[in-house]
């Protein structure tokens, strides 16, 4: 049985790590019948108030304590749709960072199960860099992580956090590679599936735009930043408003409206293919040998140690080398 039927409270997390694979996997999960994935899958709700570390822009550090995309009443109206739902998910990478987080989730949803993707490390510093590039748009890799990364080390790494969590959920978390996702979703879905004690469903193949900022010139990746960050801007206050006063809860018509609007399709960012061209590297991406060898040498470390750390504890789902 899931855990803590009956209320309204999410009992199923998927809280990290950022740029592992986290936003496909909560697409796969919502895929499967007994399972709800609120949207946005991300509304940082229970972060509030919580310090973030510093990889985007400075203004971003004046932005701090961190605000959600949901208030709490939102949040808990999301989950309040679906009671038939035998598990109740989200997936706020932000719980990751803050030190006390695993026992203040514990004492919010004493029952919940928790999911976590972890990948190379340094192909995933690479992707914070270009995920993070609309708002610090630094044209030089190597400085950024030396002014925005290494600073903060200790939240990036996964072997501490890891272990925290499993020393406050025990045996109700687990663990999934992210290239043994890509490689094989239905073999990790139904891993998944066995965990949370759901019957197991077929999967689809999902839609993926990774790497485009990659596959563009400097010169580019700035013009593309400005507007990013102009629609962004648009879509944060939006969303939450909307998502707080929530106009559309008595009149269906009305949801159904805003979703369809032009604007909403740009804030949700589901352009044509065509219009977002894709990266078509192979191999590692040139930045990795720009990462400082104390650092690289850090972060394989790290990777290392929490791979073997899950795998000790057998609470790895798939293969993640």
């Amino acid at each position: 049985m899931a855990a803590d039927q009956g209320s309204w409270k999410p009992n199923l997390f998927v809280p990290g790590f950022p740029k592992c694979g986290t936003t496909a996997l909560c697409d796969y999960l919502k895929q499967n019948p007994a399972i709800y994935v609120m949207e946005p899958k991300e509304p940082n709700t229970l972060a509030e108030g919580e310090l973030m570390p510093p990889w985007g822009s400075r203004r971003l550090r004046l932005m701090r304590p961190y605000y959600p995309v949901l208030d709490f009443r939102a949040y808990r109206r999301q989950f309040e749709r679906h009671p038939e739902a035998r598990y109740r998910a989200e997936g706020s990478q932000n719980y990751i960072f803050p030190r006390r987080f695993p026992r203040k989730l514990k004492e919010f949803s004493p029952g919940a199960k928790l999911l976590f993707m972890i990948r190379e490390q340094k192909s995933r510093l690479v992707s914070v860099y270009f995920y993070f590039y609309t708002d610090h748009r630094d044209p030089d890799f190597r400085r950024w992580v030396s002014e925005r990364v290494e600073p903060e080390i200790g939240k990036f790494l996964y072997s501490e956090r890891l272990s925290s969590f499993h020393d406050v959920f025990g045996d109700s978390m687990r663990v999934v590679g992210g290239d043994a996702l890509q490689r094989s979703p239905q073999h990790v879905m139904d891993g998944v599936a066995d965990f949370l004690g759901v019957p197991r469903a077929p999967v689809a193949p999902l839609q993926s735009n990774v790497g485009e900022l990659k596959s563009l010139s400097p010169e580019a990746r700035a013009v593309r930043s400005s507007r990013d960050r102009f629609v962004r801007d648009i879509r944060t206050p939006v969303t939450y408003f909307w998502n707080t006063a929530d106009p559309g809860r008595e009149s269906p018509f009305l949801s159904r409206l805003f979703q369809l609007h032009p604007l909403r399709k740009v804030m949700r960012r589901r352009n044509d293919g065509a219009e977002r061209p894709r990266a078509r590297r192979t191999g590692a991406a040139p930045e990795e040998s720009l990462i400082p060898k104390e650092l690289a040498a850090r972060l394989d470390e790290d990777y290392a140690q929490a791979y073997e750390f899950c795998r000790s504890r057998s609470i790895m789902i798939g293969e993640s080398d």
